[in-house]
């Protein structure tokens, strides 16, 4: 019998686009601020300050759906009370460092009796080879973890690059997570997806350790 669920949650940048939309032309400097954190893994977080951040904190708290990709997949369960942690990924950029603190800080608003951390992910968004070892790491350690107090694991594969969505999807599965889900954009209904045990035959783990040899591809 399960104890509870953790949920983790692959972070992309789609909250800070939502508010840059919402803030529009009234604070037009902030909201080009949170355009450039969303699209550049260069861009810096020198223009968002402390009251900033509270501001966009309590937007999200005000209108949780319209905000984020990510917190309307993990609405319902929420809603549902089957939620005991999340863990929120993001990438080694300060968009995507300000986008988990964002939906940190907001989830802890709204349901305190759930456990949120934020958890950032070397590499990741900036190279892509490294990045999703480095993640494919931080899945082995919160599975692990978790199951080790008979939590089940789902994973929200909403948020991030679809390339890095779908190697955690496999890496899930491989480490036996007991699902994986995203939801429609458009119609905001979820797709949930059990994940039956993988495992990987030994020629595909010396195409792996070939590909391993290769120069990294680097995003920025």
């Amino acid at each position: 019998v399960l104890a509870g669920w953790l949920h983790i949650v692959l972070v992309g940048t789609s909250v800070l686009k939502n508010l840059a939309t919402r803030l529009g032309e009234r604070e037009a400097g902030l909201s080009r601020v949170l355009e450039e954190l969303a699209l550049d893994p260069d861009a810096r977080l020198e223009g968002v300050g402390e009251r900033d951040i509270g501001r966009l904190v309590a937007m999200v708290v005000a209108d949780p759906r319209r905000s984020s990709a990510e917190l309307n997949a993990l609405y319902e369960y929420l809603e549902q009370g089957s939620v005991s942690e999340i863990v929120l990924l993001y990438t080694d950029t300060d968009g995507g460092e300000l986008s988990a603190r964002i939906l940190g800080e907001a989830l802890k608003t709204m349901y305190p009796g759930v456990k949120v951390r934020e958890r950032k992910i070397p590499l990741l968004g900036r190279v892509f080879e490294e990045g999703v070892l480095y993640l494919t790491d931080a899945l082995v350690e919160e599975i692990t973890n978790a199951h080790q107090k008979r939590l089940g694991v789902a994973v929200n594969l909403t948020g991030g690059f679809k390339a890095e969505a779908g190697y955690a999807l496999l890496a899930a599965a491989l480490l036996g997570a007991e699902k994986a889900y995203y939801i429609y954009e458009k119609t905001r209904t979820i797709a949930e997806l059990p994940l039956p045990p993988v495992c990987v035959r030994e020629d595909t783990l010396e195409v792996i350790e070939e590909i391993e040899k290769e120069p990294a591809t680097r995003i920025a």
